[in-house]
């Protein structure tokens, strides 16, 4: 199952502190190197609401709720005293809603999962309770909280992400553009490619996509169900003219193409490391240069937002 673009804002702290949030008893401090990270002490709560604007209405769809987080004091192994929680509420335009909770909780021996100490990921699919058109999404509501912890919580990053199957199932394409195709007050489009089962070199099983009109890309998020093990996933993105052929890497240098790091499941690479000035006619393509080694990725979406 692939999923899309992290929906919640600045959700690493990026910013240095709790901007996008409404917050109490929460600090941003620092993490490793430049990064940062949300402290939630012993009672507190951090949320955001997500609009429906930028959710999509579109009723029959699931989300995937992610959070990454650390004990400040490490739990005994099976321990499954919850230390906190990820709170996702679904508002439908019926005033009815769905919640979905995420415990943060070291809990039973789980495969992949650093016991004792260091950071845990918990994750939970959400899936939107009405599949009838008469009924919309509003709003969702995504929240952390702790409530009379012995220590504070310390959350690494966010996400919620919405299930991009639905969509490229009901196209029946291996690739779509969700937007309009021409300027004025249509939204800019946004690319799919979606490359499915384990990953290849060299694998180019998406058809090309034609660049409406003359465009600036914004960024570019790629995601594999499967996560690579051994080695990174690196995928190359080729503009090419209306035939498919002389294409060139979009990529100002080798170093700065999509790659999904050896043991995780995303990347984004933004503007400042492509040729982002896109003409009219040109097409689209991705090229898969690595998989990984011991374990291959599997089921890849790339996601291309233009300006």
């Amino acid at each position: 199952m692939s999923y899309g673009n992290n929906l919640i804002t600045n959700p690493m702290a990026g910013t240095g502190d709790t901007s996008g949030w409404t917050v109490s008893n929460v600090t941003v401090e620092p993490g490793i190197g430049s990064t940062h990270y949300f402290l939630l002490g012993s009672t507190a709560y951090m949320y955001q609401i997500i609009s429906s604007e930028s959710i999509g209405r579109k009723p029959d769809i699931d989300f995937k709720a992610t959070i990454d987080f650390e004990l400040v004091t490490p739990q005994e192994l099976y321990d499954s005293d919850v230390k906190g929680w990820m709170n996702v509420l679904i508002s439908y335009n019926d005033e009815t809603k769905g919640e979905f909770r995420v415990p943060c909780v070291l809990g039973i021996d789980i495969e992949g999962r650093e016991l004792i100490t260091g950071e845990l990921r918990a994750e939970a699919k959400c899936k939107v309770v009405y599949a009838s058109e008469n009924v919309d999404i509003d709003s969702i509501l995504v929240r952390i909280e702790t409530s009379d912890m012995t220590d504070g919580l310390k959350v690494r990053q966010v996400k919620l992400q919405k299930n991009l199957e639905t969509a490229i199932g009901e196209l029946g394409e291996d690739n779509i553009v969700m937007s309009k195709d021409t300027t004025g007050s249509a939204k800019p489009p946004v690319f799919v490619f979606e490359i499915g089962g384990t990953l290849s070199i060299g694998d180019r099983s998406c058809s090309p996509l034609p660049i409406p009109y003359d465009c600036v890309a914004k960024s570019i998020y790629i995601y594999v169900d499967e996560a690579p093990e051994g080695e990174d996933i690196i995928v190359d993105l080729i503009l090419a003219d209306e035939n498919g052929e002389n294409g060139e890497s979009i990529f100002n240098s080798p170093a700065y193409r999509s790659t999904i790091p050896d043991g995780e499941h995303n990347d984004e690479v933004l503007y400042s490391y492509f040729d982002y000035q896109w003409e009219k006619n040109k097409v689209l393509y991705p090229s898969v240069i690595q998989v990984g080694d011991t374990t291959k990725g599997a089921d890849l979406v790339i996601e291309v937002r233009l300006w």
